[in-house]
């Protein structure tokens, strides 16, 4: 048996949530980047797939800083 308070299990398993989420979204960020710089060379710097990717990639790194800033949050509260 495991001797964790409620609060410990939580915030343990919020935790491994998010870290499983950041780990996720790193990767995706990877391959997002990847494939836009692809398009890039090959389309141009302004072809639809190009600013598609980058769009998206914005997204996906405007997710993870608010993921981060929210832990962030929670931790010092």
């Amino acid at each position: 048996m495991n001797n964790l308070t409620s609060y410990e299990w939580v915030m343990s398993e919020l935790t491994w949530y998010n870290g499983v989420i950041i780990y996720v979204l790193l990767m995706e960020i990877e391959t997002t980047r990847e494939r836009m710089i692809q398009f890039a060379f090959e389309e141009g710097f302004t072809s639809q797939n190009t600013v598609e990717a980058s769009q998206f990639l914005d997204l996906l790194l405007n997710e993870l800083y608010r993921i981060q800033l929210n832990i962030r949050l929670y931790l010092t509260a």
